[in-house]
């Protein structure tokens, strides 16, 4: 408790430091901003909603088309000094679900997207099911959402 913020259970970065050069020109790019124009840092854990992601896990997002979800490999969150805080992932296609058990299985990617942090909902028990699939169970919370792909 005597460190700064350690009560704070807001969405972001935990424990952030400034991002070397070619990552921090990468999310520039991406963002469409000109290269050293906003303080990029990065961290390898960040909050989201009421838990923790870190990066390796794979996590349970939003997808773009609403109220559905994909999952993916989590690489590295990432804030942008006064845009927002984001996640590079490998987003995953959706093979099969079986929203009921709260289980899919999902192709994996190495296409690694940037999406925004407030669209990670949560890390995901996961294991191998196979060469380049994986098999997930979600949260009791999170069984009711279509799983789609990216």
């Amino acid at each position: 408790m005597s460190q700064p913020g350690s009560l704070d259970h807001s969405p972001g970065l935990v424990q952030p430091y400034k991002a070397r050069h070619d990552l921090s020109e990468l999310v520039t790019n991406e963002l469409g901003l000109p290269v050293g124009s906003v303080d990029v840092k990065v961290s390898s854990v960040a909050r989201v909603h009421a838990s923790r992601v870190c990066k390796g896990d794979v996590a349970l997002m939003m997808a773009i088309d609403g109220p559905n979800v994909v999952a993916g490999r989590v690489w590295v969150f990432v804030s942008v000094d006064g845009v927002g805080d984001f996640v590079f992932a490998s987003l995953f296609s959706v093979k099969s679900q079986d929203k009921e058990q709260g289980v899919a299985l999902w192709h994996t990617s190495d296409n690694i997207s940037l999406c925004e942090l407030t669209d990670v909902l949560c890390s995901i028990i996961w294991r191998d099911a196979s060469a380049g699939v994986v098999r997930t169970l979600a949260p009791y919370e999170f069984r009711g959402f279509d799983a789609v792909s990216e």
